[in-house]
């Protein structure tokens, strides 16, 4: 029992970091569009 729940609880957190990270994929990809918008 302990081990499924371990391995939930790190599903979950890995589950969070991915979030994180395409959050944070999100707005670096928008602040280059805006400086390549910028330039043109």
């Amino acid at each position: 029992m302990v081990l499924y729940y371990r391995i939930f609880v790190f599903l979950i957190f890995l589950d969070k970091t991915f979030l994180e990270l395409q959050k944070n994929l999100i707005t670096i990809t928008l602040q280059v569009l805006n400086k390549i918008q910028s330039f043109l």
